[in-house]
């Protein structure tokens, strides 16, 4: 009997590692039950028109499904030191993962892997200086930030935009995907060419610009990173989770800008003064109280008490459920908008074809000029 193409046991393990049962399969994939499960039993030839189907359902390339072995999930080392630490991840984080490191690839094939000059700048930053000052300064000159743009503005989802522009003008990618919040608040996917941050949609527009300046500054010391509530607040002094914190800080919050602020609200209670602050920088809470405990405005005791009030108060709320919005714009935030440019601009340059950019950005062939002219407002 000759091997099939597509190769039933690993398709099998496509479905287990999605956390698919056979009856959701088989639904998602648009056959009977009893069709998909002679599929995975070997007893029926699955059909190789189904790859499109198999890759866009169960979140992996085409070719993985024609392997004649389980493939090998290839995470960063510092990926799998953290799952050595805090334990193994569910199915939302492994899909983001692996969606970035799809997206990452594409990137790097049409980009025909040219340097990425930015990354190369900001990566020798770290040889050269240890001091997160320093770095947070000649970062902020290299992102070009208009700080009259990002503080003191009341549309603060504009202003997560204006931060991602900045990010992604320098080809760094910034997705948006949701998983459970107790095991990452994003992650970066380093890379010389194409580095990818993923931000986690379940969290706060405040946190998601701390995370993206914060996995910006693992770009720097050339690492990929994932991070969870812990490493985004442990403060061991001189270990590169502190510096990516203070790095972030620094740049969110200027302290020149921050004195300058202070002063018309110094004379206000505590939780008024860092609640003022907190939405004119846009920046959380507790970044605001702990940049206030480093310039030495309050004492370590009144800015712990204060967080630990704030930290309680935040578990009395659940976060809201996605309603669903916008689907073009979803499309745009969960795959990045430097990610879309690049394949438009590759289908506008004969790089690839119409066909490949449906294959590729899994979006119906009926959607995507659409896409396309909602992408070029997106920042508008």
């Amino acid at each position: 009997m000759e091997t099939p193409l597509v190769n039933p046991i690993v398709l099998k393990w496509a479905r287990e590692k999605n956390g698919f049962t056979i009856q959701q399969a088989s639904k998602k994939c648009g056959v009977t039950e009893s069709t998909y499960l002679s599929w995975e039993e070997g007893k029926v030839e699955i059909p190789i028109r189904k790859l499109p189907v198999f890759a866009k359902v169960f979140k992996y390339t085409s070719a993985i499904f024609l392997l004649d072995v389980i493939p090998e999930e290839k995470y960063p080392i510092e990926f799998r030191n953290f799952f050595i630490t805090y334990g193994n991840i569910g199915r939302e984080l492994n899909l983001a993962i692996r969606s970035a490191q799809y997206v990452q690839s594409i990137l790097k094939e049409l980009s025909e892997y040219s340097d990425n000059k930015f990354v190369k700048r900001i990566s020798e930053l770290g040889e050269k200086s240890k001091k997160f000052e320093e770095i947070s300064t000649i970062l902020e000159e290299y992102l070009n930030l208009n700080y009259s743009l990002l503080h003191g503005q009341r549309d603060q989802f504009k202003v997560f935009k204006r931060w991602k522009e900045y990010v992604e003008s320098q080809g760094i990618s910034v997705m948006e995907r949701g998983f459970p919040q107790n095991e990452a608040r994003g992650f970066l996917l380093y890379d010389e060419i194409a580095p990818v941050i993923v931000l986690n949609t379940k969290d706060s527009i405040h946190s998601k610009i701390f995370s993206l300046i914060h996995e910006l500054a693992h770009v720097v010391y050339r690492q990929s990173s994932i991070d969870n509530e812990i490493t985004l607040t442990e403060n061991k002094k001189g270990e590169i989770e502190t510096l990516c914190n203070q790095i972030a800080s620094e740049i969110l919050v200027p302290p020149t800008i921050l004195e300058e602020r202070i002063i018309s609200v110094q004379s206000s209670p505590l939780e008024v003064v860092i609640s003022d602050l907190s939405k004119y920088f846009c920046v959380s809470r507790e970044v605001i109280a702990y940049k206030l405990l480093d310039l030495k405005y309050y004492t370590r005791s009144v800015i712990e008490q204060y967080i630990e009030e704030v930290r309680q108060e935040s578990l009395l709320f659940k976060s809201k459920k996605n309603n669903g919005g916008d689907y073009y714009k979803n499309v745009i935030v969960n795959n990045s908008p430097l990610y879309l440019f690049t394949v438009f601009d590759g289908l506008n340059n004969n790089k690839i074809t119409f066909g490949e950019v449906v294959s590729i950005l899994k979006v119906k062939s009926e959607n995507i000029t659409k896409l396309e002219r909602v992408l070029l407002d997106y920042y508008e």
